[in-house]
């Protein structure tokens, strides 16, 4: 799973304030689908990819159950593998992401 990361949405006005609202609902959730989350945290889907491609990069995510094309309502599911805090991970665009509970910095590019 490898991807570019998309500038654009990490322009987006509100992309800090909408990633804590995700990863608050990933550590209520502990094992959720990218839907789920963007129902949850009233985010957009292109944020919401974001931040799971990133976090799935850097390890905090395990996913348990990939989409399958044949299974109608299938979907990608997720499992916080480590829920470092309160605070969401940074991500910056050079494919950078710092947690902020830890102070570690991880490299996803």
């Amino acid at each position: 799973m490898t991807k570019e990361i998309d500038l654009r949405v990490l322009d987006e006005p509100h992309f800090v304030a909408y990633c804590n609202r995700a990863w608050t609902s990933m550590r209520i959730l502990c094992t959720f689908s990218p839907p789920q989350i963007e129902i949850c945290s009233e985010i957009e889907q292109s944020i919401t990819e974001e931040f799971i491609y990133q976090l799935y990069q850097i390890g905090y995510l395990q996913l348990v159950e990939r989409y399958d094309k044949n299974l109608i309502g299938s979907e990608n599911v997720y499992r916080l593998r480590l829920n470092s805090g309160p605070l969401a991970p940074f991500i910056c665009a050079d494919g950078i992401v710092y947690d902020l509970n830890s102070r570690k910095f991880y490299m996803t590019q």
